[in-house]
């Protein structure tokens, strides 16, 4: 069958599959890397090294998703050609149709001067089926094109219509009428649907190109195509980005989806326009009176209740963004938050953290605070006796503090030194704007004790700034200045240098002792601008003995704290680290050099830099020559103890192999503890002197232990023989006596045994006489005395081998016969008649 058009490579549906249906029968898939969202870290993928087979049905994220009808800049899809359908999807009732395929193949580098569909691949079929998807018969994409790639999109179900359920953004700057600010939608966290206001009146996105730098932004979006009508419904639009102020539509971010509402409103689906800086403009002559608002329920507490106390009665506001140090300056190009963009109600409390934290008093350049203008309180906060204040909010914009005002707002202090603030809805004119929240911890320890040493001469206001070195600061924590040894102070001036790129100076004087800790601001200059940043506030305290301790922060800018033009001895107090030293400024560096380079060249170093410090400052020589003395001392005794230390350690432990054997624990003690006892000065002599002639003596007493060892083992050894030789002699001794004990015993068993036969016979044999000799009796009688002998005999044969208890039945054997005989012999007495009768009768 000949198919005209280019397409005889694509199969038709067989004939005679009247049942065969796409809709039912295709495969998924579900691959993140097909979204058409801009990745340029995603590009390996291509389309031409799959077989493809049949049908299919695109998923992104397991949620359903399309082919994209529209060309989208800088996107890949995984690959480095992105394919989209050159037209619309079908309809229903279309069934199955064919739609040419084009790729566009640009990066971020080149997006602005290539096209859109600047390569062509093999076309597809596609059908629309019934649930609102599309299922596609996907073919090998044209293998000339750089790894194509078929692209998805996917939009969220709607779950409920729009027209009711939007975000409000009433954002005026956003206006074809507005310029002077770069700000990036890439920035801010869009989620939903959106209706836009001017100043509480409706507004459109622009239908026609807006050149670029207007809308406060560099690419300005509009809608590529015309708004909907009521009964489209939601449709899809294609959103055109203009740049370098004369070409329309360069930039083509992801679509977006629109609807219209009665009410003579439309509702606006919009997305994060990755890429380069774009932003959402608003069409100025498109402004209409609302007809149909859906307002919010507020509720307010009466100010007329005289118990209401807002330092009981706050909401908590905790977020970390709001934070003016450490959340990112971005020079306000993003601006993730907006808080305009809600209802302020009641009194707040800043939180940090979950610590509790205050508005700022001052302005840092390019602070962000999470949005576009940070807002900060143009005024000191009140004491606790003050009650609630009004204060002033100024908004920064860049390097200028004060470029906008705010409304004003409420103040409290409240005792447990916190506030609370009566926040309203900044002004609408104000580009994304922030309150902004900073905290200040006092320290825990006195910092005069505990701080860490800058001791750089680069930082003196004497020292160009060297292009080829970066000295940035980049630190937070306590810090003592010194300047060659010597103790030092920031300036308090305008300095144009101090070895940096933005040198930075104490806007401020410092404090008195009596002040405790304060905070100062801090400027840095650049060319002739004394304040050209205004860096980070940071706190100062001054301590006994004439030196200042300063909490510095880190740096948004390459910029250094410089020393002023003043320095002097130090003084006796200092704790580097919370280690104190009597010999002030100069001992805390000597000894931190001798620890890094060793004691002996650590001495060298300090005297050396006080000799030469003392030569150039003869008006301080005096000072430093006492300092030079103490300081030597101390270092010495500290090498010494040092030293001391490492010997008496080295020594115990040498010692400690040799005496293995011997009791070493006493004597590692001994000379540790006379180690320590002698002294800073004599330790080092007298340890070793106690180590050595303890170690002498016992070396002495282990050659003797060694030989008693010796003659120990050996006579232990003899005295195990001996014994073992007495125990077989007296085993085998008592092995004799019992085999001849066993041997008797069987003897006389057996001749028991024999004897007891023996009797037992006799004792038959007499038993049979005895039955013989009673054969002639009659009666009863004899009959017993049968009956007897029977059982004696058979006693007897049972007990023949208990020779007692044979006796014991001969014994009453005899005493049976004896009875048994006078029994007969009456028996014979009575059977007897006298002569007499026999006579008479």
């Amino acid at each position: 069958m000949k198919v005209s058009n280019h397409l005889d490579f694509l199969e038709p549906v067989p004939k005679g599959c009247s049942s065969y249906d796409p809709c039912f029968n295709y495969t998924t898939l579900d691959q993140y890397w097909r979204d058409i969202t801009p990745n340029p870290y995603i590009n390996t993928y291509d389309d031409t090294l799959v077989e493809w087979s049949g049908w299919y049905r695109l998923y992104l994220y397991r949620q359903s998703a399309q082919m994209s009808e529209w060309c989208v800049s800088a996107t890949h899809c995984g690959g480095e050609t992105g394919l989209s359908l050159n037209g619309s999807h079908p309809t229903l009732e279309e069934g199955i149709v064919t739609r040419k395929v084009v790729g566009t193949n640009d990066w971020w580098w080149t997006w602005s001067s290539s096209s859109c569909g600047s390569y062509k691949s093999k076309p597809i079929r596609v059908k629309a089926c019934p649930g609102n998807y599309y299922v596609y018969e996907f073919v090998k994409p044209n293998t000339t094109i750089p790894k194509p790639m078929y692209c998805a999109v996917a939009y969220q179900n709607i779950t409920s219509d729009p027209c009711n359920n939007y975000q409000s953004l009433d954002r005026p700057w956003r206006g074809n009428n507005e310029s002077g600010d770069d700000i990036c939608d890439g920035g801010f966290s869009w989620n939903g649907w959106y209706r836009l206001f001017y100043y509480g009146m409706d507004i459109q996105i622009p239908e026609t190109c807006v050149l670029s730098d207007r809308c406060n932004t560099y690419i300005t979006l509009t809608l590529n195509g015309p708004h909907p009508q009521i009964e489209d419904g939601v449709v899809i639009r294609q959103v055109c980005g203009a740049a370098y102020n004369t070409r329309c539509c360069v930039y083509k971010p992801k679509p977006i989806r629109v609807k219209a509402c009665p009410g003579n409103y439309y509702v606006y689906e919009l997305v994060n326009p990755d890429g380069w800086c774009a932003g959402y403009c608003t069409n100025v002559s498109s402004i209409s009176q609302p007809t149909t608002t859906i307002s919010p329920v507020v509720t307010t507490v009466s100010s007329n209740n005289q118990n209401y106390d807002p330092c009981t009665n706050y909401k908590t506001i905790n977020d970390n963004w709001r934070n003016v140090i450490g959340y990112g300056h971005t020079n306000g190009l993003n601006a993730d938050y907006d808080d305009t963009h809600g209802n302020w109600d009641g009194w707040y409390r800043l939180y940090l953290n979950g610590l509790s934290a205050q508005m700022p008093e001052w302005c840092v350049s390019d602070m962000a605070c999470g949005g576009f203008s940070s807002l900060w309180l143009g005024g000191p906060h009140p004491q606790v006796a003050d009650g609630v204040v009004t204060r002033d909010i100024y908004g920064s914009h860049f390097r200028q503090c004060s470029y906008y005002r705010s409304d004003p707002i409420q103040v409290k202090a409240c005792p447990g030194k916190y506030y609370v603030y009566k926040f309203t809805k900044p002004r609408l004119s104000i580009p994304a704007p922030v309150y902004c929240a900073v905290r200040f911890t006092a320290p825990s320890v006195d910092p005069c004790n505990k701080y860490k040493i800058l001791n750089d001469t680069w930082r003196a206001t004497n020292v160009s700034h060297d292009w080829n070195v970066r000295n940035c600061d980049n630190f937070q924590g306590w810090y003592r200045l010194f300047y060659n040894g010597q103790s030092a102070q920031m300036s308090e001036s305008c300095v144009s240098q101090c070895g940096t790129l933005f040198p930075m100076w104490l806007n401020g004087s410092h404090p008195q002792l009596e002040d405790g800790v304060v905070m100062r601001h801090i400027c840095a200059s650049r060319t002739n601008d004394c304040c050209y940043f205004k860096s980070i506030p940071i706190q100062v305290k001054a301590c006994p003995g004439n030196y200042y301790v300063y909490e510095f922060a880190n740096q948004i800018f390459c910029g250094a704290y410089c020393v002023g033009g003043r320095w002097s001895g130090g003084g006796t107090g200092g704790g580097m680290e919370g280690q104190d030293y009597a010999a002030g400024a100069y001992l805390e560096l000597g000894v931190e050099v001798g620890l890094e380079r060793g004691a002996a060249e650590g001495l060298e170093r300090g005297a050396a830099v006080v000799l030469d410090r003392g030569a150039e400052e003869a008006q301080a020589a005096a000072a430093i020559q006492e300092a030079q003395a103490v300081a030597i001392q101390e270092a010495q005794a500290a090498a010494i103890q040092q030293a001391q230390a490492a010997a008496v350690v080295a020594l115990a432990v040498a010692t400690l192999e040799g005496l293995a054997a011997v009791e070493a624990g006493a004597y590692l003690e001994h000379g540790v503890e006379a180690g320590l006892e002698c002294g800073a000065a004599e330790g080092l002599e007298c340890g070793a002197a106690v180590v050595l002639d303890r170690g002498a003596a016992v070396a002495q007493d282990h050659e003797a232990a060694a030989a008693i060892q010796e003659a120990q083992a050996a006579a232990i050894q003899q005295a195990q023989a001996a014994a073992i030789q007495e125990a077989q002699a007296a085993a085998i001794q008592e092995a004799q006596a019992a085999a001849a004990i066993q041997e008797a015993q069987a003897t006389a068993i057996q001749q028991a045994q024999a004897a007891a036969l023996a009797l037992a016979a006799a004792v038959a044999a007499l038993a049979v006489a005895t039955l013989e000799g009673l054969a002639a009796l009659e009666g009863l009688a004899a009959l017993e005395v049968v009956v007897a002998a029977l059982a004696v005999t058979a006693l007897v044969v049972a007990a023949a081998l208990s020779t007692q208890v044979v006796v014991a039945i001969l014994v009453t054997q005899v005493m049976a016969f004896q009875e048994l005989k006078q029994e007969l012999g009456q028996e014979r007495t009575r059977n007897k008649k006298p002569s007499c009768e026999l006579v008479a009768d």
